[in-house]
């Protein structure tokens, strides 16, 4: 083979590789796409369901005790009390946070031996960041 069919056949070996590359990146483009529109609904979806909690609860102070129970429910480590006997302190249940004015809320927890009532002082920061502070606190069965 001379010279000239080798860089023939040489050439031709990069365009197929290159045409190989471009239909491959096509694919991996339209599948990538195609989560992107999947992401899309699903934000939609989410959308129009708190649009529709939103108006449910015309009440904005109970949109805002119920992203503030939230917050704290998953707050545990907050709970000056220990836990005994290997239980873990925890607020069990939304009906064990009451909310007083201003700014205050009283929790209701227990590790299954202990009870204790946590007296917590609250702010929302910018973000929706939400910061506790222990007021008082009573642990009871030490």
């Amino acid at each position: 083979m001379n010279r000239v069919n080798i860089e023939r056949v040489l050439w031709i070996c990069l365009l197929v590789g290159s045409f190989s590359i471009s239909f491959f990146n096509q694919h991996k483009l339209g599948q990538t796409q195609s989560e992107l529109d999947r992401t899309k609904s699903e934000l939609i979806n989410t959308k129009n369901d708190l649009a529709t909690e939103i108006k449910r609860n015309q009440n904005p102070k109970d949109l805002i005790e119920a992203f503030l129970r939230d917050d704290l429910m998953k707050r545990n480590e907050l709970i000056p009390c220990k836990g005994v006997q290997g239980g873990v302190m925890a607020i069990h249940s939304p009906d064990q946070i009451q909310f007083q004015e201003p700014n205050r809320v009283l929790v209701q927890a227990d590790d299954g031996h202990v009870d204790s009532n946590v007296l917590f002082e609250y702010s929302i920061r910018g973000g929706g960041k939400i910061a506790w502070k222990v007021v008082t606190y009573e642990c009871d069965g030490f």
